[in-house]
């Protein structure tokens, strides 16, 4: 057995303010025998206390009382909780024979809130009340609950058949409207037309009322915003308020109601499309009527609730009162007898302040001026460092994504060795390697064009190893070859067409998931907003140098390109109507890296410099659709020679196997919908005014155009990987190029000038450009009447130049007359080329005219040096 010793241990002393527990039922230790003293226990639990009684004031005997209410307090709510459905009041209303003899086919006419006995709450009703209520229809007219208490006796079977023959369809209606009013977006459909809110839409009060003085406002203007309030996305919504409303609440009554955000739609009256009908067509013309019906109402009931908010308003007594307080003020403020006002200053104090909030303004004005830009200047550089570490992390990757191929691909090593010794002398974490903006300068009058080369990215220096539109592939072997048939580009004839058609294969196109959703019903909506990989952005612009500096900082690489114009209708002599071309309005471009830039070219001095070079170049890839008469448009009406353009049907008769049409040529919505997986909308501003500062829908649209077809070239190159498709060797039967003889066609309808018989102003003025070679300027001011004093004195700041196209047009109309005149045709182009904001812009003649002379074999129009 083991000893006990006694150990003399020295307590820690006592706080000053600490005094001793009050005896407790708890047993303590017994006192010592030495100096009768209590000993408290010593350790966590001894700090504990010393918490409790020091900083609190409780004690160990408080604390358990505490934790004790606190379990009896959770107890009772537990109980309370337990009987809560029954306390809700809910789904206890009568049903009448008219419910319950409900037909579940005509769902869409029933009051589910009537159904589930939720009348009195309607759309207050929460989600725990509709589900309780729920439970207890259920539980009251379940089917097999009626079969349980059938009678036992067949005396009174057929008056129990005859009084439950509707159980079952009603409890049909009953899951029914569970199943509509426990889905969010479903009760909102139908809250939007909510019979019992329909049949009191329908007494709201008229402007009839207009003339009746003894309506009490408040009582009967207040309850309709009410219900109305149940629509509004923005909550809480202002009241009507009091007949001692301030001017800021009622200002902000109605400025809300005017304004009004609704989320009522009306989906809920959309019409079936007929059971078993599997016609597509059938299908979008129902869901096109629905949406234009549901456009209609939308519009009514905005119309309705602004012709509520203007009847409140003109019968607000609030507004009469509010307009004589400050016509009383105003008056007051003249006459200067306001009780406690100041006394009146004096014309010299008054002039000092003025000076002093004068001089307070102009220096606050400077100073937000200098912090403007200062902001911009930090925002400019921000957003210029984050594009430049986008594009070298996009080269980085585009790089080890080749790197990899390259090892995966059985290439020859030659080829590999030669593109992993590019790879080797990069940096690809050096933002240099990056496109920059190349330096610019004003062109003066008479200076050629040159196109200048944008710096070479990692991926696109890679990229000349093979093909210049995509990846690098790996040749498929003979036997492979032979047994996939792979095209090869020939002349293109109708043996030839036929030939390519048979040597297709045969198996069918792999099914992903753009496939499967073009086999659906509905298709999402393309909007270039909802791909963020690279995030797209738009960029609108109506100024030449703005245009020049964006397209310096393109993305290097293939472009999306198209075009917009006005198209108009006039009726001719024999009474029908004529469609009338205008000059193109809008050019659209976009890159891989996101950016999409409108160009709205029709109000510019002359077409952008750098915008002309892109479309000339002959090493970038410009991609579309009906890609080649986009080009001709553009040298009929600019005289632009577009090159190396890429029509995108034809890219997909030769990568696809089983491609939408044989057709070279396909429209923009069916590739978007067979390779992206997405409905094209085309819209109204299809054929809108194209000429005057665009709208937001307007700019969408023809940002969607060009991003869109930038997005089915990506996928055509993905398919043509797939399928180990080259496009290098058939690259000449999707690209082509706008040269004199093919760019045939009519001129716009806003360039047509009558050939009229040579004049003596036409002679001097080709004299003056082609044998003196003077500048456009001084040509304006020679050949100018007013500068010869035919006019008379000219007045001071009177200018006495002709306008830049006048002068244009009397060197194109000497030409036109005389074919044998000599000329060279670069420095007619540039002339041509220097305004194009003119009304009539003789240009596009002389490029019909020249197309003609060429076809008729006159060499006199050809360059001379």
């Amino acid at each position: 057995m083991a000893a006990v010793q006694t150990l003399n241990l020295l307590a820690p002393p006592l706080h000053a303010e600490y005094t001793a527990p009050k005896a407790s039922g708890s047993r303590l230790s017994p006192p010592h025998a030495a100096g009768h003293r209590t000993l408290l226990p010593v350790g966590p639990a001894y700090l504990n206390h010393l918490k409790l009684t020091l900083k609190h004031g409780h004690d160990y005997e408080k604390l358990d009382r505490d934790l004790e209410e606190e379990r009896v307090r959770k107890e009772q709510e537990e109980k309370d909780g337990a009987g809560q459905e029954d306390d809700l009041g809910v789904g206890e209303e009568p049903e009448t024979d008219e419910l319950l003899s409900l037909d579940p086919k005509e769902w869409k006419k029933h009051d589910y809130y009537a159904v589930l006995g939720l009348s009195h709450l309607r759309w207050k009703a929460t989600p725990e009340q509709i589900k309780i209520a729920h439970r207890k229809k259920v539980l009251k007219h379940h089917p097999d609950k009626k079969v349980s208490s059938a009678p036992s006796s067949t005396n009174n079977l057929l008056q129990f058949t005859g009084t439950n023959t509707n159980d079952d369809a009603f409890f049909k209606c009953i899951s029914k409207a569970h199943e509509v009013l426990s889905h969010p977006e479903k009760r909102r459909q139908f809250d939007s037309v909510d019979p019992q809110f329909i049949e009191w839409e329908e007494d709201l009060p008229s402007t009839s009322i207009k003339n009746k003085k003894e309506v009490n406002f408040f009582k009967t203007f207040a309850p309709i915003f009410e219900e109305y309030s149940r629509f509004s996305r923005v909550q809480p919504v202002p009241r009507l308020g009091a007949v001692d409303a301030t001017k800021a609440e009622v200002e902000g009554f109605y400025d809300f109601w005017y304004n009004f955000d609704s989320w009522r739609s009306f989906e809920w009256w959309d019409k079936e499309v007929n059971e078993g009908s599997d016609n597509r067509d059938d299908k979008r013309y129902t869901e096109k009527k629905n949406k234009s019906e549901r456009a209609r109402r939308k519009k009514e009931d905005t119309a309705k609730l602004r012709g509520l908010v203007d009847l409140t308003l003109s019968l607000d007594p609030r507004i009469k009162r509010i307009k004589q307080e400050e016509k009383e003020a105003r008056e007051a403020k003249k006459r200067g007898n306001t009780p406690g006002a100041p006394a009146k200053k004096t014309k010299q104090q008054e002039e000092e302040e003025k000076k002093k909030a004068e001089e307070e303004a102009r220096k606050k004005e400077e100073e937000e001026k200098v912090a403007r830009a200062e902001a911009k200047k930090a925002k400019a550089a921000a957003a210029n460092a984050a594009k430049k570490a986008r594009r070298a992390a996009r080269a980085a990757e585009g790089a080890e994504s080749i790197i990899s191929a390259s090892r995966r691909l059985a290439m020859p090593s030659g080829r590999a060795n030669s593109i992993l010794a590019a790879l080797d002398s990069l940096d690809l974490d050096d933002p240099t390697e990056v496109v920059k903006p190349q330096p610019r300068r004003r062109r003066v009058a008479g200076e050629k064009v040159e196109v200048v080369e944008q710096k070479k990215s990692t991926v696109e220096r890679l990229q000349e190893f093979d093909a210049p539109f995509h990846p690098v592939y790996q040749p498929p072997t003979h036997k492979q070859a032979t047994s996939s048939k792979t095209l090869v580009a020939e002349p293109t004839t109708k043996a030839t067409k036929t030939r390519s058609r048979n040597t297709k294969p045969k198996t069918s196109a792999p099914t992903g998931w753009a496939d499967e959703l073009v086999a659906s019903d509905k298709l999402p909506v393309y909007s270039y907003k909802d791909y963020d990989r690279p995030k797209a952005f738009v960029v609108y612009t109506r100024h030449e140098e703005e245009t020049n500096d964006l397209i310096d900082g393109l993305y290097s690489g293939p472009v999306a390109m198209d075009l917009e114009w006005r198209v108009m209708y006039y009726r001719n002599p024999e009474g029908k109507n004529v469609q009338m071309e205008r000059r193109t309005a809008i050019v659209q471009i976009a890159d891989r890296n996101g950016l999409v830039l409108v160009v709205q070219v029709n109000g510019m001095r002359r077409f952008p410099e750098r915008l002309q070079a892109l479309i000339e170049n002959p090493k970038i890839p410009k991609v579309g659709v009906n890609i080649l008469n986009d080009g001709k448009k553009l040298f009929r009406d600019y005289g632009i020679m577009a090159k190396n353009l890429v029509e995108l049907g034809s890219v997909a008769l030769v990568v696809d196997p089983s491609p939408i049409s044989n057709r070279k040529i396909v429209s923009l919505a069916k590739l978007v919908e067979r390779y992206c997986g997405k409905m094209l909308d085309k819209g109204p501003e299809r054929t809108s005014n194209w000429e005057e500062p665009l709208t937001i829908p307007q700019t969408e649209y023809a940002a969607n155009d060009a991003h869109s077809s930038l997005e089915v070239y990506k996928e055509l190159l993905n398919l043509a990987k797939t399928n180990s498709c080259s496009l290098e060797n058939g690259s000449a039967q999707f690209t082509s190029e706008v040269t004199w003889s093919n760019a045939a066609g009519v001129l716009s309808q806003s360039d047509r000038v009558a050939l009229e018989g040579m004049r003596p102003q036409y002679l001097r003025a080709y004299e003056y450009w082609h044998k003196r070679r003077l500048s456009l300027e001084d040509m304006c001011v020679k050949l100018s009447l007013k500068h010869k004093g035919s006019y008379g004195p000219i007045g001071e700041g009177e200018s006495v130049a002709l306008k830049p196209a006048t002068v244009i047009s009397y060197v194109i109309s000497a030409l036109q007359n005389n074919s044998k005149l000599e000329y060279e045709r670069e420095r007619l182009v540039e002339l041509v080329q220097m305004d194009l904001g003119a009304p009539c812009l003789p240009a596009i003649l002389f490029w019909h005219t020249c197309r003609l002379w060429d076809h008729r074999g006159v060499n006199a129009l050809h360059p001379i040096g």
